[in-house]
């Protein structure tokens, strides 16, 4: 019995080290934002979208403003397709959100982006604070 189990075990061991879960054709999705010019750190991006029944795909970025999407906690991308893009950054202490509503609200926002089944999919975003 044990002899049986033990080529299934190290199958499932070997899946687990080396990520065997569907990444459910996820494309790596990469990016800059800017505010008036200049890389700004902290700021959550968010792709919605545009079509239901697809999760979004968020980041924050880093102190160069770059950004790098995830899907889930343990998938990097996004799913190819249409969506709205949303900025976010909220004062920590109150929560309250420091950018306007026409960066952070999916209503308002003019923010689009593409994702590309064989594209590079790598955005640059500029914000302006007027």
């Amino acid at each position: 019995m044990i002899q049986r189990l033990l080529p299934i075990a190290l199958l499932c061991l070997a899946c687990a080290a080396i990520g065997c879960a569907d990444d459910g054709g996820l494309k790596p999705v990469t990016g800059t934002v800017t505010l008036d010019g200049q890389p700004v750190a902290g700021i959550d991006v968010v792709f919605i979208p545009v079509e239901g029944g697809r999760t979004n795909s968020i980041a924050r970025t880093n102190p160069e403003g770059r950004f790098r999407l995830t899907y889930t906690s343990q998938h990097a991308g996004a799913i190819p397709g249409e969506y709205k893009v949303l900025f976010k950054q909220e004062e920590p202490d109150t929560g309250r959100e420091l950018l306007p509503a026409r960066f952070s609200s999916g209503g308002k926002t003019t923010f689009r982006a593409t994702v590309e089944e064989d594209g590079d999919n790598v955005f640059h975003f500029e914000i302006e604070s007027k």
